[in-house]
């Protein structure tokens, strides 16, 4: 068997990264914990081919690994649903905590171990028995239902306004609902999410296409952005900076060509726009600066640039000095 087909038959699968080296996670998934140099391990306590000293999170949904600056072993993830139960070993004589995975078609041993060389173990354990004893993974999918025929309760403006009525009620329920609680606003999260989005396609629909003004594209620009699991300290650890890094390469590879043709964005801007689009998960100027620097080295797309005048940029590494002067060579 070759190595995938080895994890295969255990439930995991092959997963995809963004563009800025995250977990590409699903709309209904969030990211709780992280840890780094994580060990995938067989039941002889034996390193699965190339599945040593990577990333591991813990979602809303699967556990993912992948080795950091890729390498032969790619990304993968193991639905929850596949875990009977885990347990974690941790002592102050144990060199390298783990936790033991058992699985419902061979219970009597750990079939895999997630083994830690930092001090993410007892964090990332509680994160992943949450995320197990919630079960999202059997969330009711949302079903579209078809527009009913035309019913003459709903003639007239006293039907207009109870159709309003019953979306403010609906609205109310899921706001009340995601924010009871933290735990419950993190698996509301992706709900939250689309009903934003619905706003934001009845302001976009209720426009004068044909008028469109710079503050027209503006607020079209900040309607449309809006970041669904933004990395915070307390999912990420010590690892938040590098998350954040490879946050704003996701975002700015998505909006910067909307926000600006030349590829270039001011640390000021990028500030604004970022935070806007994060909600109530706002970051510090200081956090925003660190992670920037970090960029180059961790070859994204792109690197922080300061100028004699102390002005501060995000540039794309297309436009780098080396690339701009081969490009005017060849002119």
């Amino acid at each position: 068997f070759t190595r995938m087909a080895t994890l295969g038959k255990l439930g995991w699968e092959p997963a995809a990264l963004t563009s800025g080296g995250r977990a590409s996670l699903a709309d209904n998934e969030t990211q709780v914990a992280t840890a780094s140099g994580v060990h995938i391990q067989n039941r002889n306590k034996k390193c699965f081919d190339g599945r040593e000293n990577g990333n591991a999170i813990v979602t809303t949904l699967f556990i993912w690994w992948w080795k950091a600056g890729g390498g032969d072993s790619g990304p993968i993830k193991l639905g929850l649903q596949h875990i009977l139960k885990a347990e974690l070993h941790n002592s102050l004589f144990r060199r390298e905590p783990r936790i033991d995975l058992y699985f419902a078609h061979d219970p009597s041993e750990p079939l895999v171990r997630i083994v830690f060389t930092g001090s993410e173990s007892a964090e990332f354990f509680q994160r992943l028995q949450n995320s197990i004893s919630r079960q999202g993974w059997k969330a009711p999918k949302t079903v579209v239902k078809r527009e009913e025929g035309f019913k003459t309760q709903y003639a007239g403006v006293g039907g207009v306004m109870q159709r309003q009525q019953q979306k403010r009620e609906q609205t109310d329920a899921l706001a009340s609902e995601a924010f009871s609680d933290l735990s419950a606003l993190l698996t509301s999260a992706s709900e939250i999410v689309k009903l934003a989005d619905r706003f934001s396609a009845g302001i976009k629909a209720n426009k004068d296409k044909t008028n469109v003004s710079e503050e027209d594209e503006f607020f079209s620009l900040l309607n449309d952005m809006g970041i669904a699991n933004p990395a915070t300290k307390r999912a990420c650890g010590s690892k938040y900076h590098e998350e954040l890094a490879r946050e704003l390469n996701d975002f700015l590879d998505k909006h910067l060509k909307r926000h600006s043709k030349s590829g270039v964005i001011a640390l000021t801007d990028l500030y604004c726009l970022v935070n806007r689009a994060r909600g109530t998960e706002l970051i510090s100027p200081n956090d925003l600066y660190q992670a920037c620097s970090i960029m180059e080295n961790l070859n994204l797309n792109f690197y922080l640039k300061e100028f004699p005048s102390g002005v501060a940029v995000l540039q794309s590494i297309s436009l780098n000095d080396d690339a701009i002067s081969n490009s005017l060579l060849d002119l």
